[in-house]
């Protein structure tokens, strides 16, 4: 498996540090009062997923007055406001003769995929940097569907089980610290019978990983003296 560098949002730092920084957000690991291990804001220390559940409700108890704030500032710029209408039907458009059409847009992006592969690596590339940890979890999710494996796990997954990992590699005869970077590894591989879901993923530091490699747990218990 491919090594995975954190991303500086899900590195452990303070809020005086943060702030220093000049970063919006913090992340010390530790979950809310809600549960979240996410971001906290810099501002007032709250957590980022309570923050954003907090807006969606009261949009949704507030709707009439969001519509009207909107109609204002767009009645204030009637550039924007006409730029808006237009971008929301062209959405709107695209949308129904998707759902119209679904094999024919699906064999028209499989055309222009097959035609732009070095659009298509770059765009990768692009996202594998910008965000690690989501890519690795759609590439572990393809990987389980094509071979026929049960399962997926986000990065808020990840998060939990470095977390209770202590952010020290799973494997008890080594517990080398993962602050630098980290391996996702399948307990159970996949090759031989695994799944996908989070109860079956551990972190690893990479020379344990590469050791590992597609070993049956108990075999790899044994190899490690933890297993007679």
């Amino acid at each position: 498996m491919n090594e995975e560098k954190l991303h500086p949002m899900h590195e452990i730092i303070n809020r005086s540090d943060a702030k220093r920084l000049g970063l919006k957000r913090y992340f010390t690991g530790e979950p809310c009062h809600a549960g979240h291990i996410a971001e906290r804001l810099v501002s007032n220390y709250c957590c980022w997923e309570c923050s954003k559940a907090k807006y969606a409700a009261y949009r949704a108890a507030n709707i009439e007055h969001e519509r009207e704030r909107y109609r204002i500032y767009y009645h204030n710029d009637p550039v924007k406001a006409r730029a808006g209408r237009d971008k929301a039907k062209e959405k709107i458009a695209h949308r129904a003769w998707f759902l119209a059409n679904k094999r024919k847009a699906y064999a028209k992006h499989k055309k222009w995929r097959e035609k732009n592969p070095d659009i298509m690596e770059r765009n990768r590339c692009r996202h594998r940097e910008k965000s690690p940890e989501t890519y690795r979890c759609y590439v572990a999710k393809r990987r389980a569907k094509v071979t026929g494996a049960g399962g997926s796990f986000n990065k808020l997954d990840i998060q939990n089980i470095l977390t209770m990992q202590r952010w020290r590699c799973a494997e008890p005869t080594c517990a080398k610290s993962l602050r630098s970077g980290y391996h996702m590894d399948h307990i159970m591989p996949i090759a031989l019978g695994g799944d996908n879901w989070p109860r079956n993923i551990q972190c690893l530091c990479r020379q344990c990983n590469l050791r590992k490699h597609a070993k049956h747990p108990l075999e790899w218990a044994r190899e490690n003296g933890r297993f007679l």
